[in-house]
């Protein structure tokens, strides 16, 4: 630290705290809680949720048996280690239509 003038030690500048990212593992369970269903997983664009695994995610969800995952995976032809940002639009609707997240026909 430094001295002013007349002794006294100066006062620490204060530092800004840096803006707390969600992480990975905040992603996650937020999807186990039900507070993130797949449709908001697939269409978010912060880097914690687009750098998060799509098995990792997908296992986080309720509801869904490993093996259910697995063989959904491999039908939709994603990768294993892909992250959510890797998906195409073509995979991430394959998603949402294999665990009924949206109706299989376009309403109207």
């Amino acid at each position: 630290r430094t001295r002013t003038d007349d002794g006294r030690r100066a006062a620490r500048p204060r530092r800004r705290r840096a803006a707390r990212r969600p992480s990975s593992v905040r992603v996650r369970s937020r999807a186990w809680a039900g507070r993130l269903g797949l449709e908001a997983l697939l269409s978010r664009t912060d880097l914690a949720t687009i750098g998060a695994d799509v098995e990792t995610v997908l296992r986080a969800l309720p509801g869904r048996s490993a093996n259910e995952i697995t063989r959904v995976l491999r039908r939709g032809r994603i990768v294993s280690g892909a992250s959510i940002g890797d998906l195409t639009l073509r995979q991430r609707q394959y998603l949402l239509l294999a665990f009924g997240a949206v109706p299989a026909a376009p309403l109207g």
